[in-house]
């Protein structure tokens, strides 16, 4: 199976999703940091509890899937949300009409920590914080934060009318 549940926890009040996602990036900084990899991640976030996810994948067709399952346990779920954490090559930007999948990895320009939440009552929201590998160890940049971006893989799970693909 491409995801595997990993821990759940019930929510004591209102999740701030920005405020998750942000905790998220400084935990993948550290776990980058001491592991020297980072394993991709899907947390479904519903009214009462996050489920966290392991995400793991080999190629196009084992990505899709993971996420397609994703999605589908989002919605047997009634999430209210998706937020994804994953290590990602950086490439030039490119329109999302116009992005293939492994085309960055192809020439890449650098890697990245990206974490993403959406759902269906949600406006599309990324977060990024580039990093490098130099012998001293992994130098982070500052993060980027994108609104009503583009997420790619979960179907039709966002807000209607949010490129998603």
């Amino acid at each position: 199976m491409p995801i595997e549940l990993v821990d759940s926890w019930p929510l004591d009040d209102v999740l701030d999703l920005k405020k998750f996602a942000k905790g998220l990036i400084e935990r993948a900084k550290e776990n980058l940091e001491q592991d020297g990899y980072l394993q991709s991640a899907v947390f479904l976030v519903t009214d009462s509890d996050v489920h966290c996810y392991s995400v793991c994948f080999s190629g196009y067709e084992q990505k899709e899937s993971a996420y397609d399952e994703a999605v589908q346990k989002a919605r047997e779920f009634g999430a209210l949300a998706i937020v994804t954490l994953n290590d990602a090559f950086i490439g030039d930007k490119d329109t999302p009409e116009n992005y293939e999948w492994g085309q960055v990895a192809a020439d890449p320009k650098g890697e990245c920590i990206f974490v993403t939440f959406s759902g269906p009552g949600l406006e599309n929201w990324t977060i990024e914080v580039e990093y490098r590998r130099e012998p001293g160890g992994l130098v982070f940049s500052p993060p980027t934060e994108e609104e009503k971006s583009f997420i790619g893989l979960l179907g039709d799970w966002s807000k209607k009318g949010q490129r998603v693909n």
